[in-house]
């Protein structure tokens, strides 16, 4: 299984991911507004003013001030221009309103380093001092003085509904930008679904606790509309494990593990991953076997003397005849040989 990042102090990831972005421009019918509470020089659009041009006003008043008086924005996006979006309002949306004007345009500012954003993740660098207090530690830093904001977030002045996704079979999720760090750390984890590029399908709720994570009520989102799902149990005889879809296993790890019992629970497509790998991986790490020595007959098979102890929910330690439990922690471990025949087998690798 691939490594997950647990972080709490900046997006609420307790215990797989607790994706609760109250990002810069992310509350609905929100401005930027300064650290201090008062509004970013210039205005917002949906106080008057507009960020297009580094704080200029727009000579018709707001998108929704154009449709009462009369005038539009200059980008041609205003509510008062029938068949347009209301760039003020949640139904916002960059693909139906008047030219495809963006609220703001993020290329004016200067792009977040590519090393913040994996995948090709479009963000720009916004001084910190620009960020609302209670999003500056979900964003990563730019500089010290800088902060990290997705280019989607920036383009719909924070009124977005992000587009929905499958985290795995009926499991509802929302596609969110790699620049979100959170995101970020856990790139390879997240399946990508039908989201873009430089996005991630984040679950809605936590699959292993239904817990919510926030990544389905952002800015504009109404919630999810799926009942909250959580990842059955499996391997009950033999230590325990969870059936997780293999695409966020990973082909590699999914290969070594059993799909049988989880298609029989309604799981298409997952395997049984044992409980102390991810709980190992829940908290930021690889799992990594307690050493053991073997016994004689795996030596004399040119297994090495040492061992790693692997759980027999792996079918492969289940079913390999002569393996013992002597120096691991119970009756569901087993001594596998660090090395056969001068080859790996992997135990005794983090995984």
């Amino acid at each position: 299984m691939r490594s997950t990042t647990k972080n709490c102090s900046s997006l609420n990831l307790e215990p797989f991911l607790c994706l609760a972005l109250a990002a810069a421009l992310a509350a609905c019918g929100g401005e930027l507004v300064t650290n201090d509470g008062g509004a970013a020089e210039g205005g917002s659009p949906s106080n008057g003013g507009t960020t297009n041009n580094g704080g200029g006003t727009n000579e018709g008043g707001s998108g929704a001030e154009g449709g009462a008086g009369g005038g539009t924005t200059d980008g041609g996006g205003g509510g008062g221009t029938e068949g347009c979006d209301d760039p003020d309002t949640c139904e916002y949306d960059l693909e139906t309103t008047c030219m495809g004007e963006p609220a703001n345009d993020p290329t004016n500012l200067p792009a977040c380093p590519a090393e913040l954003c994996p995948g090709g993740g479009l963000g720009r660098c916004i001084p910190t001092t620009l960020v609302p207090k209670d999003s500056v530690a979900l964003l990563a830093d730019c500089s010290e003085t800088q902060k990290c904001v997705p280019d989607s977030a920036i383009m719909r002045d924070g009124l977005f509904t992000a587009p929905t996704c499958e985290f795995g079979p009926g499991y509802e999720g929302r596609c969110l930008s790699t620049c979100i760090p959170d995101v970020a750390s856990q790139i390879d984890l997240l399946p990508q679904d039908i989201c873009a590029p430089d996005e991630r399908c984040a679950p809605c709720t936590d699959p292993f606790t239904g817990e919510d994570t926030g990544a389905c009520t952002l800015s504009c989102d109404q919630g999810p509309t799926l009942p909250p799902k959580t990842f059955p149990a499996c391997c009950e005889d033999l230590g325990g494990g969870k059936c997780v879809p293999a695409d966020v296993v990973g082909e590699e790890s999914a290969a070594t593990l059993d799909p049988e019992e989880c298609e029989g629970l309604g799981e298409t497509g997952s395997v049984c991953v044992p409980d102390v790998i991810t709980d190992a991986h829940l908290q930021g790490q690889p799992f990594v076997a307690t050493s053991c020595t073997t016994n004689l007959l795996v030596q004399l098979g040119g297994g090495s003397a040492q061992g790693g102890c692997l759980p027999r929910c792996i079918p492969e330690v289940n079913d390999t005849a002569g393996l013992a439990q002597d120096g691991c922690p119970d009756q569901t471990y087993r001594c596998v040989p660090c090395t056969n025949g001068g080859a790996s087998t992997g135990a005794c690798e983090p995984q």
